[in-house]
């Protein structure tokens, strides 16, 4: 097979523009949340967003709730600690609930563990009250005793971008000892 020096050029210079675009998505910081309770590897292009009070049930959360969004708001993370007890053994019951409450959405659940930590990951694609389906990842997990749950959203049009850079961050969470 031959393969001229333009084609083999034109197919350097994808792979370089490849390349970059993936090394920008990919800078990264490690973030404190939730008071310090966890951290995460998170791109950089994420920022803390407020919550708005009336949204927070001050009853529900043992730490007030916490969201990062990407400057073009094409995805989010928001970190909740909650009041509810649930120990690791627990978390595969908490994962069928959510099952059979999101069944209509056909969820992939799957147990993990990270840093030590056994976890729950829960995916679907569902539609906002907007109509756009919203790719959805939400991790939860014991810390403490209680419930922690991570959730990951980006629209569907928007996953091949971020879904796999949301993935990763959720797998590097690690519980802050103290």
């Amino acid at each position: 097979m031959k393969i001229s020096i333009k084609n083999f050029m034109a197919g350097v210079l994808i792979l370089m523009l490849s390349a970059s675009a993936m090394a920008g998505q990919g800078k990264t910081q490690r973030v404190e949340v939730l008071d310090k309770l966890v951290s995460i590897e998170m791109p950089e292009s994420f920022k803390a967003t407020k919550i708005p009070e009336s949204d927070i049930k001050s009853s529900t959360y043992k730490l007030p709730p916490e969201a990062y969004t990407h400057v073009k708001n094409a995805a989010n993370f928001v970190f909740n600690y909650t009041t509810r007890k649930v120990a690791d053994n627990q978390l595969d019951a908490f994962a069928e609930k959510m099952n059979q409450m999101l069944a209509k959405h056909s969820p992939k659940v799957s147990k993990l563990e990270i840093n030590g930590q056994q976890a729950q990951l829960i995916d679907y694609v569902a539609p906002a009250a907007d109509g756009v389906n919203v790719h959805t990842l939400i991790l939860a997990m014991s810390v403490n005793g209680n419930l922690l749950m991570v959730t990951f959203n980006t629209p569907e049009v928007q996953a091949s971008t971020f879904l796999a850079v949301g993935r990763e961050a959720l797998l590097s969470i690690k519980v802050n000892k103290k």
